[in-house]
């Protein structure tokens, strides 16, 4: 391309709390837990499926989270022709890990990195030059609060009140703009290789980059933050449309989706997920 390139980088910070030390498989349905020496909670969940879609192996057991460490490092590209002569490009790298403890506490962090590309050739540019454009976001953030669980339900909800931008580590002053979510323990199914954790976060502005590593679910399964055609071929995703955290157990899951002219893809793999970080060489390591 014949004209420079436009470059603009903003740097921010994001993180969520959800897990912590203990048993990180999932809970059977119907097990009664204790979050707090102080409280009890009795349920009866047994039987209870969530319907996440041909591409995540159809329905899969629920049952309320157990404390532990949850993870998942997320890499979703979508690559479309506006035109020949048009295309636009846009990839979503990151992560996330949320610890629940058995007292009752949640901490978290959240990295994504957003990159956007736009060519236009000189065929179709009103002045006949190449025009090429670019748009990078990085983002971390940190978080700690409370979970709970929801009575009747195998839910549980994370208030996630303190947060910290540029790091994982968090002070003790409280956000104006907390962070909500809701989860459930999920069990594997004939995709996704272990158990794992499905969050749900509120949709409020904050929470965009929970948004970007999330995934729709249902006969459509594939990226939330990428959810919407670059091109404006397909109809827009409505609105009641929900996003969705998924992160397996441990050591973690990788989710890998694509979106070209070619199709969708969506795969789901065990991974080594390391702590959210902006460096790229500490990408997860995929496991056995």
């Amino acid at each position: 391309m014949s004209a420079p390139a436009r470059r603009v980088s903003v740097v921010a910070a994001l993180l969520v709390g959800c897990t912590g030390a203990g048993d990180p498989g999932p809970s059977d349905p119907g097990t009664e837990l204790s979050r707090d020496p102080a409280v009890v909670v009795e349920r009866d969940v047994s039987g209870q499926r969530l319907e996440l879609g041909p591409a995540l192996g159809g329905s899969a057991l629920v049952g309320p989270p157990r404390p532990g460490r949850y993870a998942v490092a997320v890499r979703f590209t979508q690559h479309r022709f506006v035109t020949m002569e048009h295309t636009v490009h846009e990839s979503i790298e990151g992560s996330a890990v949320i610890e629940l403890t058995d007292g009752g506490e949640v901490r978290a962090c959240f990295a994504v990195a957003d990159r956007s590309a736009s060519d236009i050739s000189h065929y179709q540019a009103h002045d006949g030059q190449d025009h090429h454009y670019e748009s990078d976001t990085d983002n971390l953030l940190g978080a700690r609060g409370r979970w709970v669980p929801v009575a009747g339900t195998h839910e549980i909800e994370l208030h996630l009140d303190r947060l910290g931008y540029r790091s994982c580590e968090v002070g003790d002053e409280l956000s104006p703009e907390p962070l909500t979510l809701r989860c459930s323990s999920i069990a594997s199914t004939s995709k996704i290789p272990s158990a794992a954790l499905v969050c749900q976060p509120a949709q409020v502005p904050a929470q965009r980059m929970l948004g970007q590593l999330s995934l729709m679910l249902g006969e459509d399964a594939r990226s939330w933050g990428l959810r919407n055609d670059l091109a404006l071929h397909d109809p827009p995703v409505g609105a009641e449309v929900q996003p969705y955290l998924l992160l397996g157990v441990g050591d973690g899951l990788s989710v890998v989706g694509s979106d070209d002219r070619s199709g969708r893809t969506l795969e789901v793999e065990l991974a080594k997920v390391p702590d959210p970080s902006l460096d790229p060489s500490l990408d997860p390591t995929p496991l056995p």
